[in-house]
């Protein structure tokens, strides 16, 4: 009896137990008590994960290690380096003594590091150092486009500043590239001029509108232009011929250098506005496509361009091409693909009848698409298919989404607290493992398998780091034979006495050890691995463990479920024998 009761409660065991899904890594927090928000995320040639965002006040890093350059007051522009694995290298801050706003990333071929957003008030570099273009003259309140530089080590380069003197400047978005050269775009209520009084390649400021420029790699000015009444650039990139890409919101139609009107036309209020440049900042085209807003924008290798974004309402493509996936609602997580001439080839929508937006857009080497974003509620994908990991019903998700480079559902997943969760940027690792950072993120929160963070921040508002993998090639593990067990892997990610699978770096040898429950033993391996578990990873592979029981099963359950008839029947024979 006792042997069924221990049998069982591990069969119940191993039956409980959980492989991680197959997308989750890890993920940590950092930040001071007070508020801070990660608003972009770039990785490098080594895999090195950096963050950009917006500190209020001063904080330590692991071990109490203090930033390479000290907060400065109010709200400073804060830089974090970590490892592939998660581990904090360092930290630093940058700003004046009021309000300054880190709010994109870039990284070029030697590792250096590039972010864009603005500052309120002038501020110097470490040893004192001058920006080389000085804060507009205004100086108070009125913020400008801040360009600053630093090296792999967080060692400071330079910084910049732009903007006009009266108005308003926002810097949004910012590229790199092969030469080191750094495109911005952002926006400006009023026009300004560049170094030497340089007047813009295109001016039509009257009320805002987007606002692009471009430096070299020591930060000296080259050109700058602007196009669109009411309008704002939030996210730009740069193609292998140096074109440029940039993408944002118009609330009315305008018109290109010697009035060329749009690829296609504008609707009946803010739509997402996509605008090619070349290197020189020369016009080569614009379009508009009906909805809300353009946040960012990517090209995969072969050329194609992919826009983030939101829509209020449905709306067709050219040839009055329907969505790929059909409007739900109130607001909905856009996507648009166009070629590098501004053709439309297809858009898609993905969310609930609440509040959804895509923020953020990457692709990896294969040219398959993610988006980050945020959803009110949680939703399910084509064929109703569940997300890895649930949302809140609570509040705002941080939203992950996964599409083929023909826009075909792949997956998505939520992750977040209970409570508001904006996952406002993503980036893609030579080994498409993604990387997306939160803006309004609550410390802490648990994610697959009720994992905790690396490290826990201090304060309500924290930066919040995510990594997920996005290997294609995974591992099936299943279980036969009588007995019973459960297998784990190294590296970890199988965990199981039943069938689960997860997803591993192509080319990895994955170890796998069986372990047999009570009155059980492990018998072999059949499938994909060899006959010590071994297999290596280069397509889907499946492996089953065989266990075998270790005692006679007629033996034993009739003295729990028959244990009567078969007295009954021994007292017959033992009759008839005496009889005879």
């Amino acid at each position: 009896m006792e042997k069924i009761i221990v049998l069982i409660a591990f069969f119940l065991s191993v039956t409980n137990c959980y492989a991680l899904d197959n997308v989750y890594k890890w993920h940590t927090f950092y930040g001071a008590n007070g508020s801070d928000s990660g608003h972009a995320i770039a990785i490098d040639s080594k895999g090195n994960v950096y963050v950009v965002g917006t500190s209020n006040e001063s904080w330590l890093g692991e071990n109490n290690t203090s930033p390479i350059h000290a907060h400065s007051g109010r709200d400073d522009i804060t830089i974090v380096k970590l490892n592939p694995d998660g581990v904090y290298q360092w930290h630093t801050f940058y700003g004046s003594s009021e309000s300054d706003h880190g709010i994109s990333i870039s990284i070029d071929t030697n590792d250096n590091i590039y972010v864009v957003g603005y500052s309120d008030f002038n501020w110097l570099g470490d040893g004192n150092i001058n920006p080389i273009h000085p804060l507009g003259e205004a100086g108070m309140d009125v913020p400008d486009i801040t360009v600053l530089k630093l090296d792999k080590n967080g060692i400071y380069q330079w910084h910049t500043f732009y903007g006009s003197d009266e108005a308003i400047d926002y810097g949004r978005g910012i590229s790199v590239d092969t030469d080191g050269s750094v495109y911005v775009t952002g926006s400006s209520l009023r026009t300004w001029q560049g170094d030497g009084n340089i007047d813009p390649i295109h001016n039509t400021i009257t009320s805002g509108g987007i606002a692009i420029f471009k430096l070299d790699k020591n930060g000296t000015y080259q050109w700058h232009t602007f196009y669109g009444w009411g309008c704002e650039g939030f996210g730009i990139t740069v193609g292998a011929d140096s074109n440029v890409y940039i993408v944002g919101s118009s609330w009315i139609t305008w018109k290109g250098d010697n009035n060329t009107p749009p690829l296609h036309t504008h609707g009946l209020s803010s739509d997402i506005t996509v605008i090619k440049l070349n290197t020189d900042g020369d016009y080569q085209w614009h379009t508009f496509y009906g909805g809300d807003c353009g946040y960012d924008i990517a090209l995969d290798k072969n050329g194609n361009l992919y826009v983030a974004g939101s829509s209020v309402a449905t709306w067709q493509g050219d040839g009055d091409i329907s969505p790929l996936n059909a409007y739900t609602g109130n607001n909905d997580i856009t996507i648009l693909k166009l070629t590098t001439s501004g053709t439309y080839l297809w858009h898609t929508f993905y969310g609930t009848e609440h509040y959804d937006v895509g923020y953020a857009i990457a692709i990896d080497k294969n040219n398959e698409i993610y988006v980050a974003g945020r959803s009110n509620e949680t939703w399910k994908g084509d064929g109703d298919t569940e997300p890895f990991h649930q949302g809140s019903t609570l509040g705002n998700n941080s939203t992950i989404l996964k599409l083929t480079t023909n826009g075909i559902y792949q997956w998505h997943t939520f992750y977040g607290p209970n409570r508001p969760s904006n996952s406002t940027d993503i980036a893609i690792d030579e080994n498409d493992n993604v990387y997306s950072v939160d803006s309004t993120s609550y410390s802490p929160w648990e994610a697959d398998g009720n994992t905790t963070p690396i490290h826990i921040g201090s304060g309500s508002y924290d930066i919040s780091i995510l990594k997920l993998h996005g290997y294609d090639d995974t591992l099936k593990i299943t279980t036969s034979g009588s007995g019973q067990g459960k297998v784990i892997s190294n590296p970890i990610g199988i965990n199981c006495g039943y069938d689960c699978f997860d997803a591993y770096e192509n080319n990895k040898t994955i170890m796998l050890t069986a372990i047999p429950g009570t009155d059980s033993k492990f018998i072999g391996w059949s499938g994909d691995c060899d006959q010590d578990g071994n297999v290596i990873i280069n397509a889907d592979k499946s492996c089953t463990a065989i266990f075998q029981n270790c005692f006679s099963w007629p033996m034993f359950f009739p003295a729990i479920t028959g244990a009567k008839e078969i007295r009954q029947e021994k007292s017959k024979k033992a009759e008839k024998n005496s009889i005879e």
